[in-house]
């Protein structure tokens, strides 16, 4: 009897660990494909440029010269970003 209930035991715990396992795989994926997921474009919005932003953002333009995302934006991409908004 008693060796019928640590099997018992074990195997709920294995049961356990599977569907601790499955649910956090799931919350991961559902977590990933909302972050790929891009902002829905608004009719008539054009894009105006870094200049634009740097009228009234000094102190940030400075800190973002020179910084890796800067010389990252600054490679040419396969997705077309425009400036430092699309990321």
């Amino acid at each position: 009897m008693k060796i019928r209930k640590n099997w018992l035991l074990l195997g709920m715990g294995i049961l356990g660990v599977l569907l601790l396992t499955v649910a956090a795989c799931t919350t991961f994926t559902n977590q990933r494909a909302s972050a790929l997921k891009l902002p829905v474009p608004v009719e008539g919005a054009q894009y105006v440029g870094n200049e634009a932003c740097a009228d009234c953002h000094d102190e940030l333009v400075a800190r973002f010269s020179g910084s890796i995302h800067d010389r990252i934006m600054a490679a040419e991409t396969a997705i077309g970003m425009q400036g430092c908004e699309t990321c």
